[in-house]
Parts: structure tokens; sequence; C-alpha cells
């Protein structure tokens, strides 16, 4: 809710994906318009009167905290705005539809976060398998061990192909990019999960240890797949599109 004057009257909460710390530095803050919960398939329906607004960082009433959060590599927090001034930018014609192309655009990114989070995670596994024996051989010898990484993948690999085409059907709006963005979420989801949950078990008990980086990962990945939408919700959207 926007006054005549531009000034922000409802305390917003805005969930930052990316530290505060970058937040703190930067000059301007772009703030897209919330939007209203609507059916899984259909349009963000945006309350009348509202419009994207920049913020300036050091501006009246803007308060920036910090979440405490599992992944300590990324960390969350809100923007806490009350009666702070705003100027509105430009009017769309269809805001309602840039705001679900915008939510688009992270999607691929989570997507492709969580992609390359697996991809380290796996290169990490294969080489401590290398190098950690048990009954006087290296693990990586062991056909359980092996299976596991070959299997891994094997399955990663068609979700670079679905990523890359996810962000060309995106950047050249075409018909079907919202529904393979949906498509690629879930299926980035899936897999990342249990991407990570088998190169965790490749190092044994050490993997679940904040000793060991797969820690990184799976905190990474856990993160990534419930944040603007789980595999679920992605799917039935993918459906109804």
């Amino acid at each position: 809710m926007v006054k005549e004057h531009g000034s922000v009257v409802r305390p917003a909460l805005i969930i930052a994906v990316g530290s505060l710390g970058i937040v703190t530095m930067t000059t301007l803050i772009v703030m897209m318009p919330m939007a209203v919960d609507a059916q899984p398939g259909t349009a963000p329906v945006i309350e009348e009167g509202q419009r994207v607004r920049l913020v300036e960082r050091d501006a009246a009433g803007l308060e920036a905290r910090d979440y405490q959060n599992i992944d300590t590599t990324r960390q969350l927090g809100e923007l806490q705005l009350s009666d702070t001034p705003a100027e509105a930018l430009a009017e769309s014609d269809d805001l309602a539809g840039l705001v679900a192309r915008v939510n688009d655009a992270a999607r691929v990114v989570l997507a492709a976060d969580s992609f390359g989070a697996c991809e380290r995670a796996l290169e990490e596994a294969i080489e401590y398998a290398g190098v950690r024996e048990q009954f006087g051989r290296v693990v990586a010898s062991f056909q359980a061990v092996k299976h596991m990484c070959a299997e891994t993948f094997a399955e990663l690999e068609p979700l670079r192909s679905l990523g890359w085409y996810a962000a060309f059907a995106w950047d050249e709006q075409r018909d079907d990019a919202a529904r393979t963005v949906a498509l690629l979420k879930a299926h980035s989801a899936e897999v990342s999960t249990r991407s990570v949950m088998a190169t965790t078990q490749v190092y044994g008990g050490m993997g679940f240890t904040w000793e060991c980086n797969q820690q990184l990962w799976f905190k990474r990945v856990g993160y990534n797949r419930q944040a603007l939408g789980g595999p679920v919700a992605e799917r039935a959207r993918a459906l109804s599109l």
C-alpha cells in the first residue's frame, strides 16, 4: 500500500536471496510489488495501485535485518519498510506478467545454482573416493561406489540441457517458456536432492559433518528446492499452463 506522495506505509517483507552485505553496500533497491495468492498456473494477481518502485538504501524507515539460517554461505534477511519514501518507476501494461517473468528468471537461476552445487559435490566425492582407503584398497575401486557416482553423473547431465533450454526459452519469450521453467524447477529440485544425498554417502559418516564440504552443497540444494515453489507445486503449475 502506497500513499499518494509515494511512501510505503505498510511494513513490507522482502526475502533477499544473497548476502545482506551486498544490500548494505548498494545505493538503490528495486522493490517489486507483492502478488496476491493465485491458483496454480494463473498469472499473479497484483493489487490495484501497485507499481515497481525505487528505494534509496539510506531512506528513512528502511531497516535491513539478518536471518539466522542453515546455509551460512548465502545469508538471507529481510528489508523492513515503514513509511519509507519510494519513487514509482514507469507503469507497465502487464505488471502481473512482469512479476511472473521476474520470478521465472529467479527459478532458472536457482536451478542452475543447484546444478552447479551438485556438479561440484560429485567432483569432490570422486576425488575423495580415489584417496580414501578401506580394507586395504581405495573405495573408488568398490563397485557400489562406482555405480553411485556414475548414476549420479548420468542423472545430472540431462538437467544441464533442460536448464539451457529453459534459459533460452525465457530469454526469447517463447510460448512454452513459463511451462519449461516450472518443469525445470521441479525436476531440478528432485534430481539435485538425490544427487547430494548420493555424494554425501560416498564420504560415509564424515559426509554429514561440518568438516566436509558436502554439507555446504547439501544445504544449498535444500534451500533451492523450496524457494519459489517446491517440485509438487511447480509440476501442478506446469500442468495448468
